[in-house]
Formats: C-alpha cells, structure tokens, sequence
C-alpha cells in the first residue's frame, strides 16, 4: 500500500504536521488568539493614523518630555490631539513627576 492510500483509508495516521503539533500541546487557541489580537492593532493604528495632530502639539511634546517625535505623535494620537491630554497621562504615568532634559 502506498503512503497516501494508508492516510486515505480511514486510518488514524500521526503526523507532524504544524496542526497537529499545535493540537497535541493544547496551544490551537493561541493562534486564534494571535489573529484576533492582529486585526485588533491593525483597527487601533488605522483609528490612530485618522487622529489630526499639530505640529506645534509635537513640538510641545518633544520638547517638555524629551521624547522623539514618533512618540510625542503616537501620544498625542491616543489622547486624540489633545496635547494637555497627552502631558497629564504622561505624568500620572510617571508617579506625578515631570523632569525635562
């Protein structure tokens, strides 16, 4: 009998592929957890990338809290552009304390 006529025939055959592996160690949710956690940060970054954000509101950022503009941006996008938004979570983040460079 040839190889694929024992997998066709009915008989339970073990292999290894990457399905059954991730059955046997009981992880087959993880990659369904995995792809829902993917589509959820691709909605959060496309929500994100809609915010309007000033430049003088990143400069502020950059400046007061002595970060890169990539972030002063990525701040100001979740607090929707609000820039007194961005600096008061960023400072009850940080235990009420504020220390520029």
């Amino acid at each position: 009998m040839s190889k694929d006529e024992n997998q066709n025939n009915g008989d339970d055959v073990d292999s290894d592929t990457e399905e059954n592996q991730v059955v046997e160690h009981g992880h087959k949710s993880g990659k369904a957890d995995l792809a829902k956690i993917k589509i959820e940060r691709m909605v959060r970054d496309r929500k994100l990338a809609l915010v309007k954000v000033e430049e003088s509101d990143v400069e502020l950022l950059k400046t007061e809290l002595g970060i890169d503009e990539a972030d002063a941006k990525l701040m100001l996008q979740r607090e929707g552009g609000n820039a007194y938004k961005a600096l008061s979570t960023f400072i009850t983040a940080h235990n009420g304390t504020l220390t520029t460079c």
